[in-house]
């Protein structure tokens, strides 16, 4: 049995894949850009006790990109992820006072504000979207 479809139901259908796609090439991109900037973080957290600020300011910047690019409440746990890659650091390389506490402690308490703040930054979108939604006309 052949279906007979007009020109603009097999646009339709191309561009609903297409568009499918696209979705998952951003989600993916935002996952790949969030999982740099941790990863830069505790790099920065290891390498110099100065640049503590900058390695926070890197990782929550990366942490709302991905709370508001992808819209997903559950990619708040990826922050946790953040904790056994910086075990191996051991303790910093350079610190100024006596017994410093080591990279993953750190690690640790900036995996929580990063997982609050995806799940911020994606529930703010979820409730924009359905606002948005409810104020289209039909």
């Amino acid at each position: 049995m052949t279906r007979s479809c007009t020109p603009g139901q097999k646009t339709r259908e191309t561009n609903g894949r297409f568009s499918g796609y696209l979705v998952r090439m951003n989600r993916i991109a935002f996952v790949v850009t969030y999982l740099a900037g941790a990863a830069a973080a505790v790099i920065l957290l290891n390498a110099n006790s100065r640049d503590g600020e900058l390695a926070i300011a890197i990782w929550a910047v990366a942490s709302v990109l991905l709370g508001w690019g992808t819209g997903q409440l559950g990619f708040a746990f990826l922050a946790l992820l953040a904790v056994p890659f910086a075990v191996p650091f051991g303790y910093p390389d350079h610190y100024q006072y006596s017994e410093p506490l080591p990279i993953w402690w750190s690690a640790m308490f900036c995996a929580f504000a990063s997982a609050f703040l995806i799940f911020g930054s994606a529930l703010i979108k979820k409730v924009v979207e359905s606002r948005r939604h409810q104020q289209a006309p039909s």
